[in-house]
């Protein structure tokens, strides 16, 4: 279960970056 918290969480972090990149 943690295992796909932090899978989870790496997605949002690097949707966050592109989307920051992308500005």
């Amino acid at each position: 279960m943690a295992v796909t918290t932090v899978l989870m969480m790496k997605r949002v972090f690097n949707l966050s970056l592109r989307a920051l990149q992308g500005f």
